[in-house]
């Protein structure tokens, strides 16, 4: 992926987790309900799967996603950083500025 891209995934990420834990698992279960961060795992080949009543992404894409969190932890893109606890739950924040206009954030635009 591109940096715009991955700033774009982080974008997303925020937008569903805004400063709150997540991981690999928790993005495979919310991007078929989240428009805009299936849209930003597309450079992934990111598709949904239904089995029965549940729709999650494929295993194969919840491996990609977190290979892609591993690569991008720790490096700044778009103005956010992505981190990780001991635990190993991710979170995303803003890097080394002010945070920006939340209405901004919320159409989705990434600086």
């Amino acid at each position: 992926m591109t940096p715009a891209e991955d700033a774009g995934l982080l974008g997303a990420l925020y937008s569903c987790w805004p400063g709150r834990p997540f991981d690999a698992s928790s993005i495979s279960g919310e991007a078929p309900h989240e428009p805009r961060l299936l849209a930003a795992l597309a450079p992934l080949g990111a598709r949904v799967r239904v089995s029965g009543v549940i729709a999650r992404l494929r295993l194969t894409d919840t491996q990609k996603i977190r290979r892609w969190l591993d690569d991008v932890e720790g490096r700044e893109r778009g103005g956010l950083i992505l981190t990780r606890d001991r635990m190993g739950w991710c979170r995303v924040g803003f890097a080394g500025r002010a945070r920006p206009d939340a209405e901004v954030w919320a159409r989705g635009r990434v600086s």
